[in-house]
Order: structure tokens, then sequence, then C-alpha cells
């Protein structure tokens, strides 16, 4: 028959075998959280270089096709910048009333198209108050703004 003290020995060797596994456990559970953490953290910082890219690609994107607009329309120098500027307020205008119509939430996308298209009536109305078109140059421009909002799916569709 074995001795008290020899199991007293032994359940002593198993506590400290619990206690070091228990310490591995958790630093097991510690290195899997802090590497899924760096994951997730990886991963937005990914998705935010992104968007900062789309951005910069849209508007890249934007001011080429204004370059060609205004190539298309033969504006002169000084109807450039008048009309760069003119251009900005529009744009600004709609990014509000955008953030206006998205807050009401209840919108229609007719409700949302017309007031897009009254701010493109006052723009056209600033322009001829301005005189920083010809009525030549505006009827041009019309058309083209209609070819490229047809283009991005924004226009009428062909029945």
């Amino acid at each position: 028959m074995k001795r008290r003290s020899e199991w007293t020995g032994r359940a002593n060797n198993n506590r400290v075998i619990d206690e070091r596994f228990d310490t591995n456990m958790k630093l097991k559970e510690l290195a899997i959280f802090a590497t899924c953490g760096s994951l997730l953290l990886s991963v937005a910082n990914a998705q935010d270089a992104q968007k900062k890219e789309g951005a910069v690609d849209r508007r890249a994107q934007m001011e080429q096709r204004q370059k060609e607009m205004m190539e298309k329309l033969g504006l002169t120098d000084e109807q450039k910048e008048k009309f760069k500027v003119v251009l900005q307020e529009e744009r600004q205008k709609m990014m509000e009333k955008m953030q206006e119509l998205r807050a009401k939430g209840d919108v229609t996308p007719e409700q949302r198209k017309e007031a897009m298209l009254k701010l493109a009536e006052d723009t056209i109305a600033k322009i001829k108050e301005q005189k920083i078109l010809t009525d030549e140059q505006i009827t041009k421009w019309k058309e083209i703004r209609q070819q490229m909002f047809q283009g991005q799916g924004r226009g009428k569709k062909k029945e």
C-alpha cells in the first residue's frame, strides 16, 4: 500500500501540471485574440485606403470629363474659370441636397431626380444671368450633360 505522502506528491504534481496547462491555454487564447485583432485592423486599413483611392479616381475622372466638356464647348480661358466656379458651386449644392434628402429617409427616386433637375436649372439660369456661356454653348452643354447622364444610367430610358 502506498503512503499518504506519495499520494500527496502526485496530487501536487497534478496541480502544477494543471496550472501550467491553464497558463498555456490562456497564452494561446491571448495569441489568437491578438492575431484576430490585428487582422481586423489590417482589413479596416485596406478598406480605408481603397475608399481614398476611389475618391481620388472619381475626382480625377470628374475633372477629366469637365476638361473634355470645356474643350467641346470651345470656351475661352476667362469662360473656363467662371464656368469651373459655377460647376463647383452646383456640385456642392447637389451634395448638400442629397444629404438633406437622405436625412428625410422616405424620399422617392422621382423626388430626388426633381430636386437635382431643379438645381441644374438654377445653374443654367446663373450661367445665363452671368453671361458665362453663349446661347449656342448652353444648348451644346445641355446636350453633352444629357449624354453623360444617360451613359451613367441616369437619363431617360429609350422605350
